[in-house]
C-alpha cells in the first residue's frame, strides 16, 4: 500500500469546503500527475487522472460519506497545484430528480473565487450547478467573491445560479488585461427557467462590459435584479466571435424589473460587434432592452455575416 495514504502529506493541497453533504463528486484533469484526496472523514484515496482534458473527459472523483459531512476536502496533486489543468463540479441534484426529497441529497459545495486561484495554471473551471424551481432554498452550491479575480491562465469559466444570500459577483472593471479567458458563461441555464420572483440569486454583474478580457469569444451573462452593468463602447472585440448573450433578470413574476443595458449602450455594443471580422458556431447576439436607428447599419452588417441579432428592429 502507498504510505502517502497513512502518513502526513507535505505537498501543497487545495481546500474544498462542504456543508451537510452526503457525498463529494467532481471532475479533474492534470498535466502530468495523479492526485491524492483526503476526504476529511479519515479516508484518503489516490486517483489516476486523465491528462490535459476538460469537460466529460476529465477523471471523475467520488466519495460517499457514512454520515452527512461538514468540513474540508483536501486535494493533493502530486505534481503540485500548478499541474492542475481543469476542474468541474457537475450538477448533483439532477441525479435524484427535482423536488425537496431529491434536493436534500445534494452535495453542498461552498467556495469563493479564492478556490480557483489555488491553481495558478488552470485552463478550465466549471461549477455547473443550480437549484430547482419551485423548490427554492435547495442548492448544490454557495459561492462568494469577485469572479473577475481569477488566474490569467483560465480560458473557460462556467458559473451557476445559486441560492445563497451572499450573492457572488463579477466586477468587469477588475478583469486582468493579461487574461486568456475565451468563454465566460455565467448563470448558465435555460431561459425557460427564468422565474423572476423565485430565481433571484444570479450573479451581480458590475462595471463596464467593454472591459471584459480581450480574448473573449463566448459571453453569456445572466445577471441578478440587484445590479446592471454598463457598456462604455469603443471595445475591440475578438476578431473571431461565437456569441454574446446579455440576460437581465426577467419580470415574469414577483414584480421583478427586467434588467438591461440602456438603449444608448445597446447601440454602442452592436456598433462595436459589427467590426468583428468573422463569426462561427452559434453566431448570435442577444441583448435585452431596446436599440435605436443609430445601430441600424451595425445590425445590417452583423446579419450579412450570418449573425442572428435580438432585438433586430429599432425602437
Amino acid at each position: 500500500m502507498n504510505p502517502a495514504i497513512f502518513y502526513p502529506i507535505k505537498k501543497p493541497f487545495a481546500k474544498l469546503s462542504l456543508v451537510d453533504s452526503p457525498r463529494c463528486r467532481f471532475g479533474i484533469s492534470t498535466r502530468k500527475s495523479d492526485i491524492l484526496v483526503d476526504w476529511g472523514d479519515g479516508a484518503r484515496q489516490i486517483f489516476t487522472i486523465n491528462k490535459n482534458v476538460s469537460g466529460s473527459s476529465m477523471s471523475s472523483i467520488y466519495h460517499e460519506y457514512s454520515t452527512r459531512y461538514t468540513g474540508d476536502v483536501k486535494i493533493y496533486p502530486f505534481g503540485g497545484l500548478s499541474d492542475v489543468y481543469s476542474i468541474q463540479f457537475s450538477d448533483d441534484a439532477v441525479s435524484f430528480g427535482e423536488g425537496a426529497a431529491g434536493a436534500t441529497k445534494c452535495t453542498q459545495y461552498k467556495f469563493s473565487n479564492e478556490f480557483v486561484k489555488q491553481f495558478p495554471n488552470i485552463i478550465y473551471f466549471a461549477a455547473d450547478l443550480y437549484y430547482f424551481y419551485p423548490y427554492v432554498g435547495y442548492s448544490g452550491v454557495e459561492m462568494t467573491g469577485d469572479w473577475a479575480d481569477i488566474p490569467d491562465s483560465l480560458e473557460t469559466l462556467l458559473l451557476p445560479v445559486t441560492n445563497t444570500a451572499s450573492i457572488p459577483y463579477i466586477n468587469c472593471d477588475n478583469f486582468s488585461t493579461n487574461s486568456n479567458l475565451k468563454n465566460l458563461l455565467v448563470s448558465y441555464d435555460s431561459p425557460s427557467l427564468d422565474v423572476g420572483g423565485s430565481r433571484v440569486y444570479r450573479f451581480n454583474i458590475m462595471g463596464d462590459i467593454a472591459k471584459l478580457p480581450p480574448k473573449v469569444e463566448q459571453v453569456r451573462l445572466w445577471y441578478s435584479r440587484d445590479t446592471t452593468p454598463t457598456y462604455s463602447g469603443g471595445r475591440n472585440w475578438n476578431a473571431n466571435m461565437d456569441y454574446v448573450y446579455l440576460f437581465g433578470q426577467a419580470s415574469i413574476s414577483g414584480g421583478v424589473t427586467t434588467k438591461s443595458l440602456t438603449q444608448t449602450e445597446n447601440d454602442r455594443l452592436l456598433n462595436d460587434l459589427s467590426n468583428v471580422t468573422s463569426w462561427s458556431g452559434n453566431k448570435r447576439v442577444f441583448i435585452r432592452g431596446t436599440r435605436s436607428s443609430v445601430s441600424n447599419d451595425a445590425v445590417t452588417i452583423l446579419e450579412s455575416k450570418g449573425v442572428t441579432v435580438t432585438p433586430s428592429a429599432a425602437s
